[in-house]
């Protein structure tokens, strides 16, 4: 069972402290043979009047296990669901609102304008050299669910793979399958591997960003830096160069 357990700890009623268990979805891929953590590849939000939950798997190539556990990947699917945040009726269900496949995700708007940052990340190569497509090619993890209203963004952490030293930030517009910006995730060498990453905040509704700012925002008054534009370097997906962590 995997289940939402929710708690009024303010009631108006000491005896009204009563637990409510809310089932999440069915998985995306119940045979996934992926086994790490559950906050690596879902995410849980209140956002306005609902719940909403969201998940991401990555497609694992069969018999492509490696070193450290490294396996190559061949796509990932993104699912958000959600449903009324004050309804705990066993009759409620989760509805599904958008579920995005990678090779659908496209990097350019209706004007052919490629989204912004997205000449950070790689180029994507098979172990031959033939080009890969990067959304494609690459891992991703740690899915977080904008907290606006009406904001379909879900934001996720980008990698070669998990032992690579850098990592980006791609959000990715769930409604009209878009990748609406890149930006590079500073604390990437400090991370062992996909362990840890970043947290969504409304703080931001409470601070007011100067004009004239030059940066992208992944949320309004939260900024998201780009690097200076540079030719990507070809990283291939079946060789990459892994991070040795040394314990001072």
């Amino acid at each position: 069972m995997r289940g939402i357990i929710l708690c009024d700890v303010l009631p108006l009623d000491d005896d009204a402290k009563t637990l409510r268990y809310i089932p999440l979805p069915d998985p995306i891929r119940p045979d996934d043979t992926i086994d790490e953590s559950g906050g690596m590849y879902r995410d849980v939000a209140v956002v306005g009047s609902r719940i909403k939950y969201a998940e991401v798997k990555m497609h694992v190539r069969p018999g492509s296990a490696g070193p450290k556990g490294s396996f190559t990947i061949d796509g990932w699917t993104a699912v958000v669901w959600s449903r009324p945040a004050n309804s705990f009726k066993e009759s409620t269900t989760w509805r599904k609102d958008h579920e995005v496949h990678a090779h659908q995700v496209s990097f350019v708007d209706g004007k052919n304008k490629t989204a912004p940052g997205f000449e950070l990340l790689p180029a994507v190569v098979d172990h031959q050299g033939n080009p890969q497509p990067t959304l494609v090619g690459i891992h991703v993890g740690h899915p977080k669910l904008s907290l606006s209203v009406g904001d379909n963004t879900l934001y996720l952490m980008a990698k070669v793979n998990r032992w690579y030293d850098k990592a980006w930030v791609i959000a990715v517009d769930m409604k009209n399958k878009r990748l609406r910006g890149v930006a590079e995730f500073g604390g990437a060498p400090r991370c062992s591997a996909f362990l840890h990453a970043y947290r969504q905040s409304r703080i931001s509704e409470h601070l007011n960003v100067s004009q004239g700012t030059k940066s992208h925002l992944k949320r309004p008054g939260m900024l998201l830096l780009h690097g200076i534009s540079h030719k990507k370097p070809e990283i291939s997906r079946h060789h990459c160069p892994s991070v040795e962590k040394t314990q001072g």
